[in-house]
């Protein structure tokens, strides 16, 4: 049984981005899919409003999502998830064939959405800096493109 920083599961979009994203960060990332990579933006013949991509289709979208995740070091499973065990610090991910692949959750990763906007923050100064070190983490991947996050 491998082990694992973080296990994605399921290879639409949003799974193929969070993997892009962790190993590139140089966590060990495993995906597991039991259907089609990329999911079922795959059957769409033109996607226009993804951020960056003028026009392509949902195929040629999710396979260079997949070859980028790849590069960085994203491992690829496919596989049938018969069960997922997270009470222990441990989480196991069980597959159908009885392989099992286990995860040490070493940082609970979520977006947090500040609903102030830039001119709150600069009347107030003083509370922002405040609030800042309060479970909010920035990330600017363009000034620190290989800024590692510890809690």
């Amino acid at each position: 049984m491998d082990l694992y920083d973080v296990i994605i599961l399921g290879a639409g979009p949003a799974g193929l981005s969070a993997a892009i994203y962790l190993a590139r960060a140089q966590y060990r990332v495993l995906v597991i899919e039991k259907g089609i990579l990329g999911g079922q933006i795959t059957i769409t013949s033109e996607v226009v409003n993804y951020p960056g991509v003028l026009k392509t289709d949902g195929k040629e979208l999710t396979h260079e999502m997949y070859l980028q995740a790849e590069s960085f070091g994203a491992e690829f499973l496919k596989g049938e998830i018969v069960n997922v065990d997270l009470a222990s610090d441990k989480k196991r991910i069980d597959l159908k064939d009885g392989r099992s692949h286990s995860a040490i959750l070493t940082q609970l990763l979520s977006m947090i959405l500040n609903k102030r906007d830039s001119r709150d923050r600069s009347k107030n100064e003083k509370q922002s800096k405040k609030d800042f070190g309060d479970g909010i983490i920035t990330l600017d991947m363009q000034k620190h493109p290989l800024y590692n996050i510890t809690l």
